[in-house]
């Protein structure tokens, strides 16, 4: 079940939900090599990240720069 990618580190397995009345559409995230996961649900201005929700911005203004390249 576990899959190595090109860097030594291991590949995400990633599932997709689409939402169903109030439950907004969601992305299940487990770690390469065991049953650690986050769950991410998400509408057009908001995002909730393992219980944390906030608007899209702020995320953005966290992620961002966390996944900006390395120069």
């Amino acid at each position: 079940m576990a899959q190595s990618d090109r860097s030594g580190g291991w590949k995400l397995r990633v599932w997709y939900r689409k939402g169903k009345g109030k439950i907004c559409d969601c992305y299940l995230v487990k770690c390469g090599c065991c049953n650690n996961h986050i769950k991410i649900y998400y509408d057009d201005e908001s995002l909730e990240i393992n219980g944390v929700n906030a608007n899209v911005n702020e995320w953005r203004n966290i992620l961002l720069p966390l996944l900006g390249s390395k120069e």
